[in-house]
């Protein structure tokens, strides 16, 4: 199987309450060991911490949770050579657009 690199998007579909099969595929995704970006752990904890105020720890101890189940990328000056082999290698790159009624999808 090709690789898998997360967004965003992806992680935070995973706390989806009212959408069952953007969380089970979320949750689904994470079981192929993808791809994530320290870029994309940040953006997960800014966004999580803004829009639904969760205590850091809290926030954290969730972030540490998936991130056991993802190979973690540096986003470093390879970064962008890296991101070329895997577009060359035709990956399967998901992103679930999931900004539109945030509030209503969470926990």
């Amino acid at each position: 199987m090709s690789d898998i690199a997360l967004d965003t998007n992806i992680l935070i579909c995973s706390h989806f309450r009212n959408d069952e099969h953007k969380r089970t595929v979320a949750h689904e995704l994470l079981t192929y060991f993808p791809i994530v970006s320290t870029q994309v752990v940040s953006e997960y904890l800014n966004v999580m911490k803004r829009l639904l105020s969760i205590p850091k720890i809290e926030l954290l101890e969730l972030c540490a949770q998936w991130m056991n189940e993802c190979r973690i990328q540096i986003v470093e000056s390879s970064t962008v050579n890296i991101a070329k082999q895997i577009i060359q290698r035709k990956v399967n790159i998901i992103s679930i657009n999931i900004y539109n009624d945030f509030e209503t999808y969470f926990l």
